[in-house]
């Protein structure tokens, strides 16, 4: 909508007043608000996305830096605009795949749960009562039957535990590292993480150079939307 309206002749205050009277959501119209005051200060219109990097990714500021830099701020908004929706849609269909499996296995946990608590502990105490010779495997199923069911605190505190290591780890540096090592053991995950992976370096190299980055401020902006520990630590090596 910027480049449209830009394009159309208005002068950039005039296309945000435009955007701010049509925002829907009260942050963008809060950040474009933000945006106008800082033009009429002096400032570039990048500044203000700086300020709200949670909303805005670095390719998308690198992009928006160049095209000011450049006087073609409508042609690099274009391209951007196709660069998101292309991005949006590959994390849609990323995440249309993955959904089967995910139902899959949140399944599978729900059996095994529903075995390891409810069903395993009614049957130790039968096999008890008969004093059958078990098998090995069977005596370590239930012995791990008995912990889970031996205290609720317990549990419970395990769980916590699992929920901040799934939430809070693998946002870090390491827990990323970690996770990723993961998943590249799982032979159809891995292939899928490299495809998803070399889609976005060659479109996002590719749409920052067009819009006038050099080689080497570009390859800093994609190792970062690359989304991949691995890919960005090879992206790094290539810039050096």
């Amino acid at each position: 909508n910027l480049s449209a309206t830009i394009r159309a002749g208005l002068n950039i205050i005039e296309a945000l007043d435009i955007l701010i009277a049509d925002a829907g959501k009260n942050v963008m119209r809060k950040i474009l608000s933000q945006a106008k005051f800082n033009l009429q200060k002096g400032q570039p219109l990048s500044v203000t996305f700086v300020q709200y990097k949670k909303y805005f990714p670095p390719v998308f500021i690198g992009m928006v830096k160049a095209g000011e830099a450049s006087g073609r701020l409508d042609e690099s908004l274009d391209k951007l605009n196709s660069y998101m929706t292309k991005e949006y849609n590959l994390v849609r269909k990323v995440k249309s795949a993955m959904a089967y499996p995910i139902i899959l296995l949140v399944a599978s946990i729900g059996v095994v749960s529903m075995l390891l608590f409810f069903v395993l502990p009614r049957l130790a105490k039968s096999f008890q009562m008969s004093k059958v010779e078990l098998p090995l495997v069977t005596k370590i199923v239930i012995g791990v039957s008995n912990v889970f069911t031996y205290s609720v605190i317990l549990d419970l505190t395990v769980l916590a535990a699992l929920v901040w290591f799934f939430t809070y780890f693998r946002k870090t540096k390491m827990g990323k590292v970690f996770f990723m090592q993961v998943l590249f053991k799982i032979p159809v995950v891995r292939d899928l993480i490299k495809k998803v992976a070399l889609v976005r370096l060659t479109r996002t190299l590719g749409g920052l150079i067009s819009s006038g980055i050099t080689i080497i401020e570009a390859l800093d902006l994609t190792a970062e939307a690359v989304g991949n520990e691995r890919y960005k630590k090879i992206i790094l090596e290539s810039k050096e």
